[in-house]
């Protein structure tokens, strides 16, 4: 996936932003706080499990997200590298 930094002034090097009124959140930062939000969830489950059974259930029951994150922040931080190029 191809993303695209804009910027609206050259003189200024503003970013196109959205109205302050609107809360905007990049769609790859949200799929990245949804994902450590189930990891973390993952976590409290394994530490509970252990404690009753002796064993992680979360790598059985497909809740380790460790890889998913570790893409999405790359993607974030790309991003952010990329902002940071153009002085955005």
């Amino acid at each position: 996936m191809r993303f695209r930094i804009v910027c609206t002034s050259r003189s200024h090097r503003v970013c196109q932003t959205p109205r302050p009124d609107r809360a905007h959140i990049p769609p790859e930062q949200q799929n990245l706080t949804t994902l450590s939000s189930a990891q973390n969830d993952a976590a409290t489950g394994d530490a509970f499990s252990v404690f009753l059974i002796g064993v992680p259930l979360a790598n059985v029951a497909d809740g380790d997200k460790e890889g998913l994150i570790a893409v999405s922040k790359g993607k974030v931080q790309a991003l952010e590298r990329a902002k940071l190029s153009k002085k955005c």
